[in-house]
């Protein structure tokens, strides 16, 4: 996993070395991702999911800056979070 703070707003990418999934087949095979991409373009944010079979898979959800500071909860969050955290460097096959 690993998380970006930024002037942007916030990313969080979580990466395995699996065996990885069609995404077009995976549509139509429970809500887990539409209600993920559904709940990110809510806030304005977004959703982008690299793989294919066989070469595991990178998820990165990005929330816009302002949608974080809606709240002061979530102010205080992003304020002490670090800048840049990471947990694991396993790269997706490309």
């Amino acid at each position: 996993m690993h998380s970006e703070n930024d002037a942007d707003g916030l990313r969080v990418t979580i990466i395995d070395n699996g065996v990885g999934f069609d995404v077009d087949a995976a549509w139509g095979n429970g809500v887990g991702l539409v209600s993920m991409i559904e709940r990110l373009e809510a806030i304005g944010g977004a959703l982008q999911i690299d793989t294919r079979p066989g070469a595991g898979t990178r998820v990165t959800a990005s929330v816009p800056r302002d949608v974080l500071h809606d709240t002061d909860e979530s102010a205080a969050f992003v304020s002490s979070a670090p800048a840049t955290t990471s947990a694991s460097s396993n790269a997706v096959g490309a």
